[in-house]
């Protein structure tokens, strides 16, 4: 009988209904699940991906042949370049959008991988010769296509897998097969091979490896081949930014030199035009500044991305030492991390510049705004002598205002007494004229006064 679902607050529904609905003569082993469409999109691809990049199954011994291409500007070339490869041998290329594609032809088994910035094409074939190098599988592509390569290669390097013999391999031997005067050499892989290289370009283009199988087990071989080519690619490509930061060097020693020359302008300049004139230097030493940056950051970022996968590569294959000559990561460690590290410097120093010029803008800014506020300040106080002034000014119109106008409201009343004495209505017009006197000027101050405030009190509701 097949198990029976128990009922669970959780489920929010009465299982019995799909208690009911399991045949009862359904075993176990018979029981099958319908296919739901429950994935999100993006499951597939992801769950693709780590298993997108299998190593070459290689047996010793072998030749390898790994060529990088690099082209950064335009990634359609890589497809082109495959599908145009593919052609020629009569075999359908990977859907636009695939990132690797592995192919078995007649002389050779292909490996192609597509990165970022590169793709790699990594060719294997078995061989019988001894003779190490010999015969490399790049041979055998057409030469139509490897000049389609002209100006793109940036890594190229061969690999021989040969079965260790049980002796130490002869020095003799090395110098003919390496131009170098360091070979770098170790056991590695928990000393099932050897592995030794100059990681120098010979005539031909490529660089060499040479790869002793001592007992490697299933699928190793492919594996430390893929490794060792992975570090010949990363660590090449990584110093890509060393030109870059060569080239920025003179250019940041240059505009710390003007930066240090305004930072000491700002202390003698005495005018808006001095300030002005500092200002504008400084927008453009930050606009030569970003620009360097822009050119440049993205690159030295990628420096240090290779350069991580070049140690976990270096990590991965697991050296040790052969007495009297330097592994892979002591060369690695004396050769590459200089540049690398020049290449960090380089970028620390841009990022230190950016914010030394913006802190130079901040501080000329704070300048100008003290000076403006100083100014400020002056006119407001000359703003306050002048109402003061006003004022004052004012008062003084107000009495002589509230003098000419008694003046005249007492003639007025002395002409309108002498008109009812002149009807007989027995009036003293010069009398009343005095007594009117200060009652006129009581009642034009308080009336002026009055008149001011509420010419006053209107200005400030406007103003708010």
């Amino acid at each position: 009988m097949p198990a029976r679902l128990n009922s669970s607050p959780f489920l929010g529904f009465d299982v019995s209904v799909l208690n009911d609905a399991i045949p009862a003569a359904m075993t176990p082993t018979g029981f099958t699940t319908p296919a739901l469409d429950l994935d999100h999109p993006w499951r597939s691809v992801l769950s693709s991906e780590i298993h997108s990049r299998p190593f070459l199954d290689i047996q010793a011994p072998a030749e390898v042949s790994h060529i990088a291409i690099f082209c950064d500007s335009d990634l359609q070339i890589h497809q082109a370049l495959l599908a145009s490869l593919c052609q020629h041998y009569g075999v359908a290329p990977p859907a636009e959008g695939h990132r690797n594609f592995s192919y078995t032809f007649s002389d050779f088994r292909l490996k192609w991988e597509s990165h970022t910035e590169f793709s790699s094409y990594t060719l294997a074939r078995s061989t019988t010769s001894t003779d190490a190098f010999s015969d490399p599988p790049h041979r055998y592509l057409p030469q139509a296509w490897l000049q389609q390569l002209r100006g793109l290669v940036m890594v190229a390097t061969h690999l021989f897998v040969e079965k260790h013999d049980q002796q130490e391999v002869d020095g003799a031997r090395l110098r003919s097969l390496f131009s170098g005067p360091v070979i770098a050499g170790s056991h590695t892989v928990g000393a099932r091979a050897e592995v030794w290289s100059d990681f120098r370009v010979r005539a031909d283009g490529f660089s060499r490896f040479l790869v002793r199988d001592i007992d490697l087990l299933f699928m190793q071989t492919g594996r430390l081949a893929q490794r060792l080519v992975e570090i010949e690619t990363y660590r090449t490509i990584a110093l890509l930014g060393l030109p870059q930061a060569q080239t920025n060097q003179p250019l940041i020693r240059q505009i710390e030199d003007e930066l240090s020359t305004l930072t000491q302008g700002m202390g003698t300049a005495n005018s808006p035009e001095d300030e002005y004139a500092l200002m504008q230097s400084l927008i453009t030493l930050a606009a030569r500044v970003e620009a360097m940056s822009l050119a440049s950051n993205n690159r030295f970022a990628a420096v240090q991305a290779y350069w991580r996968i070049v140690q976990a590569r270096i990590a991965d294959i697991r050296e040790r030492r052969i007495e009297g000559y330097p592994t892979i990561a002591e060369f690695m460690d004396r050769r590459l991390v200089p540049a690398i590290e020049f290449c960090a410097t380089i970028n620390t120093r841009q990022q230190a510049l950016a914010e030394r010029v913006a802190h130079a803008s901040d501080l000329l800014r704070t300048r100008v705004s003290i000076n403006q506020e100083r100014q400020n300040s002056a006119i407001l106080a000359s703003l306050n002598r002048r109402a003061k002034a006003q004022l004052r000014l004012q008062q003084a119109v107000e009495g002589f205002s509230t003098v000419a106008i008694t003046y005249y409201v007492v003639g007025l009343i002395g002409y309108f007494s002498k008109g009812l004495k002149t009807l007989g209505l027995g009036v003293n017009a010069d009398l009343v004229s005095v007594i009117s006197i200060p009652i006129v000027i009581v009642a034009t101050w308080i009336g002026v006064r009055r008149l001011r405030r509420s010419l006053s009190e209107r200005a400030s509701q406007e103003f708010r």
